[in-house]
C-alpha cells in the first residue's frame, strides 16, 4: 500500500465559507482512497491563505507535507502516489449562456422599438390620414392592402420582441459540479 511511503501527512487547503478549493478536495479524496492518514488543515479566511502562502513560499494551494518534506499540490501528490492526476473541468457554457441571453434581450428591445415605430407610422397613415397604401412588390399594380398587412407585421414583431425582453424568458436552472458530494464512481449530473 502507498500509505507506507508517506508518514505524518498534513494537507493545507483553502476552505472559505463561500468557496472550497476543488484541488484541495481532490487531494483529500486521493489520500482517503489510498487509506493514507493525514491531518486536514483548513485555511478558512483570505488572511490565513495569504499568511500560509507567504510562510511557505508557495503560490498555490493545496499543499501537502509528509513529515518535513513539502510534496506540493494535488498534481504533485498524485504523481508521488503513481496516480494520473485529474484535469481541470473548464466549461465556457455559463459564459456563453450569459452573452446569448444578453443578445436575445437586446434583439428583443430592438424588435419592440422597431415594431412600435412601424405600427405608429402605418397606423397614422392608414387609420388617421386614411391613405390607401398598396403593395409595390409586383410592380405597383397590386391592390393588396399594404396598410393592414404592414400594421399586422409590426404588431407581431413588437409582440415577439416583448417576449424576448428581460423577465420574459423561462428560468434556466444553473448547476455546477459539487466535488464534495460526488465521490469516486458517482454521477455528477445536474440536479433535477
Amino acid at each position: 500500500m502507498a500509505s507506507t511511503t508517506l508518514h505524518a501527512v498534513r494537507l493545507y487547503k483553502m476552505d472559505l465559507a463561500d468557496h472550497a478549493c476543488p484541488w484541495g478536495l481532490r487531494a483529500m479524496r486521493l489520500l482517503q482512497e489510498r487509506h493514507i492518514p493525514f491531518e486536514d488543515h483548513r485555511l478558512t479566511s483570505a488572511e490565513e491563505v495569504e499568511a500560509f502562502k507567504a510562510a511557505h513560499g508557495v503560490a498555490t494551494r493545496p499543499q501537502v507535507f509528509a513529515g518535513d518534506e513539502r510534496i506540493g499540490g494535488y498534481s504533485d501528490l498524485a504523481g508521488r502516489l503513481g496516480v494520473r492526476p485529474e484535469s481541470a473541468e473548464i466549461s465556457y457554457a455559463p459564459l456563453v449562456a450569459v452573452f446569448l441571453a444578453a443578445a436575445v434581450q437586446w434583439v428583443g428591445a430592438v424588435a419592440v422599438l422597431l415594431g412600435a415605430m412601424g405600427m405608429v407610422s402605418v397606423g397614422k397613415a392608414v387609420f388617421i390620414d386614411q391613405l390607401a397604401l398598396n403593395c409595390a412588390c409586383v410592380g405597383g399594380n397590386s391592390k393588396t392592402p399594404l396598410g393592414v398587412v404592414s400594421f399586422a407585421e409590426n404588431l407581431i414583431m413588437a409582440a415577439m420582441g416583448a417576449v424576448m425582453l428581460p423577465g420574459r424568458q423561462p428560468a434556466l436552472k444553473p448547476w455546477h459540479c459539487d466535488l464534495q458530494a460526488a465521490g469516486p464512481g458517482q454521477s455528477r449530473s445536474p440536479p433535477g
